[in-house]
């Protein structure tokens, strides 16, 4: 086979797979980074992405962290607007890249063309890569993967034709991969296990690598942690079930680390219970997940150690490198997500291909001993046909979750039912659709399950709900809440409405008054005002 016609092949297999993506909304993410951010509609706020101000402190700017990504947003805004075709169209693009790339990577390292074949087509096809591909503002993911497989095969061909020019788009990809996801951070790491196990380390070489290890840190400390610090001891973790949080002990801890790597290991080899949001019960006691986790992790650290298959061993490296920012040895908010697998797969891919040719090679040997044949040769890639059909036929099944949000979370509250922000975000696009029962329903049983989940803000979605069913008493009782702890505009408002409605004019017009103390220019509140003092002049 030529290398063209797998080429051709490879982009023909990723837009089958996402081409039902197109027809999608925007969902998830979306919301925040593109719906929602008044600061992509703006081609003067590029300055401000770049500025020094950016680099040297945090302000308010979303995904301001991730400059790139929030640059290639802007881009497609500037030509789409708010048109969620063109922004899945790109997020297509972008994955068909990651594949090519993935591809010309196996082939610098001389890996045979079949096997380079079907390891990208793993990497096109598995559904674990539905849910970066679906969502726009998952786009970080995409980005870094681009430039982190760029630079690394600039890396390793600048050492295999010894050309030290080939090392300038090494660094500047892995800039620009910093400025797209901080796991890209890691890097580095990939190339010092690639120069240990193919080649010498050099003078030369090492000061290079510990420029880059400089670089990676300086970025983490001074860009990058004090816009995302949090304190791990209080911040709640959705992913895991209320009351429990990984720092609450050593065996909590521990249990959160490798019940996610379990989860992982899962979704990677049988990607058929996947999820948009997941919700781990992280026990005080060691629990099986964990210990399957441990097992798991020692089997993969012994394998690694025992085979002498140098190209084996350099991608089981480069996956746990590129796992280690997402394996929770620093807790994340986000315990376990299939887009944090994006960067690992290009490791994990030729890990599984390998171990499916070896099992299906095994297999190929059985019926040929057992039909008495030498016929069944190359059966094996047939076996594998078969395999990425199947992973084809769930990653197009899949992108229909992501129709649109409701579809989105009427499906992931079947798969996580007790996660509170799978409720929250059911509950906010049954209110798009103007189902206030259902909305509120949802929230219920959201408040029941993690009291402390965005209470304030659930109080006055409830209390919207119930106003709009005409339920002005539970209304009154839910507003009443917020105004003690942390009054705010629209609350007040909505409160002072429902007492004018009750012909309590005084009430209302105290808390409009509140409301122009604050915010003088509130047309609503100024609006309440006049109406209180048309109907007194009556």
């Amino acid at each position: 086979m030529r290398k063209s016609l797998a080429v051709g092949l490879l982009v023909a297999a990723v837009f089958a797979t996402y081409a039902n993506t197109l027809a999608n909304k925007f969902t998830s993410e979306d919301y925040y980074l593109i719906l929602n951010n008044d600061f992509i509609p703006y081609w003067e706020h590029v300055g401000i992405l770049f500025s020094r101000e950016n680099f040297t402190s945090p302000f308010a700017i979303r995904a301001g962290a991730r400059p790139l990504t929030l640059l290639s947003l802007m881009a497609d805004f500037g030509i789409w607007k708010y048109r969620p075709f063109g922004y899945h169209l790109t997020n297509m693009v972008l994955h068909a890249l990651n594949v090519l790339l993935l591809f010309f990577l196996l082939s610098v390292l001389k890996i045979p063309l079949i096997h380079a074949l079907f390891t990208a087509l793993l990497y096109a096809l598995h559904p674990v890569q539905g849910e970066v591909v679906n969502v726009p503002g998952f786009r970080a993911d995409l980005l870094a993967a681009l430039f982190s497989l760029s630079a690394l095969i600039f890396f390793i061909t600048g050492l295999v034709r010894r050309k030290i020019f080939y090392f300038l788009p090494v660094f500047l990809f892995y800039v620009l991969a910093l400025l797209s996801k901080e796991v890209s951070v890691v890097l580095p790491a990939v190339f010092i296990i690639y120069l240990l196990l193919f080649r010498r380390v050099s003078k030369g070489l090492g000061i290079f690598l510990c420029f880059f290890l400089f670089l990676g840190i300086f970025f983490l400390v001074y860009f990058w942690a004090e816009r995302y610090s949090y304190d791990i001891f209080r911040v709640i973790f959705v992913n895991v079930k209320y009351p429990v949080r990984p720092f609450d002990s050593w065996i909590t801890y521990f249990n959160t680390i490798f019940t996610a790597f379990w989860h992982y290991a899962k979704s990677l080899f049988f990607p058929v219970f996947l999820s948009h949001d997941y919700h781990f019960v992280i026990s005080r006691v060691f629990s099986m997940p964990a210990l399957f986790g441990v097992f798991s992790s020692i089997g993969l650290a012994a394998f690694f150690f025992a085979t002498r298959d140098r190209l084996l061993r350099f991608f089981i490296g480069a996956s746990v490198i590129f796992y280690f920012p997402v394996s929770n040895i620093l807790p994340l908010f986000n315990t376990a997500a299939d887009r944090y697998l994006y960067l690992p797969m290009t490791g994990f891919c030729y890990i599984l291909m390998r171990c499916l040719i070896w099992f299906f090679e095994r297999l190929e040997t059985v019926l040929s001993r057992f039909l008495n044949t030498d016929s069944l040769s190359g059966l094996k890639y047939y076996f594998l046909v078969y395999f990425l059909l199947a992973f084809f036929g769930v990653s197009f099944n899949r992108n229909y979750f992501f129709k649109d949000m409701l579809t989105l979370y009427e499906q992931t509250v079947r798969e996580s039912p007790e996660n509170p922000r799978v409720c929250y975000n059911l509950a906010v696009a049954y209110r798009a659709e103007h189902r206030w029962r259902d909305s509120t329903k949802e929230l219920e049983k959201m408040t029941a399950l993690h009291p402390l989940y965005k209470r304030e803000s659930v109080w006055q979605m409830l209390g919207e709900n119930h106003q709009m069913m005409g339920h002005n008493a539970e209304a009154k009782k839910y507003y009443t809440r917020i105004i003690i702890t942390n009054p705010n505009p629209q609350v007040l408002n909505s409160m002072a409405y429902i007492l004018w409605k009750e012909g309590n004019d005084r009430g209302s017009l105290w808390l409009w008054e509140k409301v122009l103390e604050a915010y003088p220019n509130d047309l609503i509140a100024l609006k309440g005002v006049s109406l209180i003092g048309k109907t007194r002049r009556k």
